[in-house]
């Protein structure tokens, strides 16, 4: 999360955190003044469909990502 504030002043449309550790995938859109939260990613929630684009979104799935 440190270089959070720099993504959202260079204009960054979203920030994810992927942590291997944790085995999550957070997902955060710019607002134009903050973080939004977009989804989370985990264990009780394995899948989610993030909008990437007005039109577009990707299919989330934590088990293809971090096994």
């Amino acid at each position: 999360m440190r270089k959070s504030g720099e993504y959202l002043a260079g204009g960054a449309g979203q920030y994810w955190i992927v942590d291997p550790v944790d085995h999550s995938i957070d997902v955060f859109a710019n607002s134009g003044s903050s973080w939004d939260a977009v989804a989370r990613v985990d264990e009780a929630t394995p899948e989610a469909t993030v909008p990437v684009t007005d039109d577009r979104s990707v299919d989330v799935r934590l088990e293809e990502l971090l096994g």
